[in-house]
């Protein structure tokens, strides 16, 4: 029982530290599209996050390339 608990580095998760290249604004374009089809899906498309959503989505089309 003793390796899986304490705090050490053989029972932590190491998250963050990976070399992971960062999303390209068109993939984070696209991500956020799927979310706002779940949304729609699931709230309809006058809630106030459909909306909020909708609003983010045009401002990041208006501002590229800013994160």
């Amino acid at each position: 029982m003793g390796r899986f608990w304490g705090n050490h580095p053989g029972t932590r998760q190491v998250r963050g530290h990976r070399k992971v290249k960062a999303a390209s604004p068109e993939e984070r374009l696209a991500s956020m599209e799927r979310e706002l089809a779940t949304r729609e899906r699931v709230y309809g498309t006058d809630h106030w996050m459909t909306v909020m959503q909708r609003e983010v989505m045009d401002q990041e089309l208006k501002t590229p390339g800013t994160s």
